[in-house]
């Protein structure tokens, strides 16, 4: 039997939050995509700044998603704002997950281009600390706005409905 986390199992949680974790995902990679061409050399930097708009449309997008779990877990799924947050948690962690690599591998071309102004070791242990805190803060993110997600579906009780009964 599969160990319950606020009345769902890991696999029930991964069928609400595998679409809205590809989109996540997908935009991850898209968004290091778009910050690739400020390593080419003397056109970087203006590149950088005309893909900025697109950047921040990412994050507005993700963060939309983020309240989009916790609405499909309580409208779709029957969820609460307990399972809304587990789900959100869980899809915050793995697209940070996700970043965090993307962010060590951008931190690889940086220094293979050359572009560290503060030397290799700082921005290696940046991207190595990105590792660890990424996957961390997405779940503390992505919890608040699935329960934010999970409210606006019209859920306000964190209290399972098996423990009701």
């Amino acid at each position: 039997m599969d160990k319950e986390i606020g009345d769902r199992t890991i696999n029930e949680y991964i069928v609400i939050i595998k679409t809205p974790l590809m989109w996540l995902i997908g935009l991850s990679i898209l968004s290091f995509l778009i910050g690739l061409p400020r390593y080419l050399p003397g056109i970087g930097g203006v590149i950088a700044l005309l893909t900025l708009p697109f950047s921040l449309i990412i994050l507005i997008v993700s963060l939309v998603i983020g309240g989009y779990i916790g609405y499909i877990t309580v409208k779709k799924y029957s969820g609460n704002l307990l399972t809304a947050a587990v789900a959100g948690a869980l899809a915050g962690a793995i697209s940070g997950l996700v970043g965090a690599v993307l962010g060590l591998f951008n931190a690889v071309l940086s220094l293979a281009f050359a572009f560290s102004p503060f030397g290799g070791a700082f921005i290696m242990t940046e991207a190595v600390f990105s590792l660890i805190t990424s996957p961390i803060l997405g779940a503390i993110v992505g919890a608040i706005l699935s329960v934010i997600g999970g409210v606006v579906a019209g859920s306000s009780s964190f209290e399972s409905k098996k423990a009701k009964k």
